[in-house]
């Protein structure tokens, strides 16, 4: 009975989920398929060129912070996120779905991680001048006596498309096993003038497609 349940509140695709696979070839996901196409129109054609270095300035001058709006809860075992991927929707936001591992198949850490709570402390990966990210954890912080799992992250850094988060929000929480699945963020922070414009390039950029 405890499986089933187990199974119903938890993905098992989140229980499978093993540390090699969660890289994968980011070179071959259709997002970074037509980023490599539009950035090879871009060498011959200036006026592609100019949108895609104006979406990256725009990135570049915005800290900003993703945060928490779903979670799950899993019994056997528990897992923690460590790949969180996903693009910017037509009303300028950040939707991303967080990838979990069990402690077993976590990459990171030591010993200690098999006999308490860890959560996400540093993330890093890359954001496009399309608004597609993908980021994962580089490094854990561990939690005792009670778990604790951060609300959300911020970007502490873009350049160049590569982008850096540090966890933020600690909260306690009374069930480990409840774990972060959705995310949501304002890449301009507010700024309607820079989303306004970034959402009009991409439009532009996306026609040449």
């Amino acid at each position: 009975m405890l499986k089933k349940i187990g199974q119903q509140l938890c993905p098992r695709k989140a229980l499978l989920f093993l540390a090699p696979s969660v890289r994968g070839n980011e070179n071959n996901t259709p997002q970074s398929k037509l980023k490599q196409e539009l950035i090879n129109i871009g060498k011959t054609n200036p006026d592609v060129q100019a949108l895609i270095k104006r979406n990256t300035e725009i990135l570049e001058s915005s800290s900003f912070l993703i945060r928490e709006y779903k979670t799950d809860i899993c019994l056997n075992p528990p897992v923690f996120p460590y790949s969180i991927s996903g693009s910017l929707r037509s009303n300028g936001f950040l939707y991303l779905n967080a990838q979990s591992l069990t402690a077993l198949s976590y990459p990171l850490g030591n010993w200690k991680k098999y006999f308490t709570s860890f959560y996400p402390k540093k993330l890093s990966g890359q954001i496009d001048f399309l608004g597609n990210m993908e980021i994962r954890v580089t490094e854990i912080a561990y939690s005792f006596p009670m778990s604790k799992r951060p609300k959300g992250f911020k970007c502490m850094s873009i350049d160049d498309g590569n982008v850096k988060f540090e966890a933020e929000s600690l909260m306690m929480q009374s069930n480990r096993n409840e774990h972060t699945t959705k995310l949501v963020g304002d890449p301009f922070s507010k700024n309607e003038a820079n989303r306004k414009e970034f959402m009009s390039n991409k439009r532009k950029l996306e026609s040449y497609l």
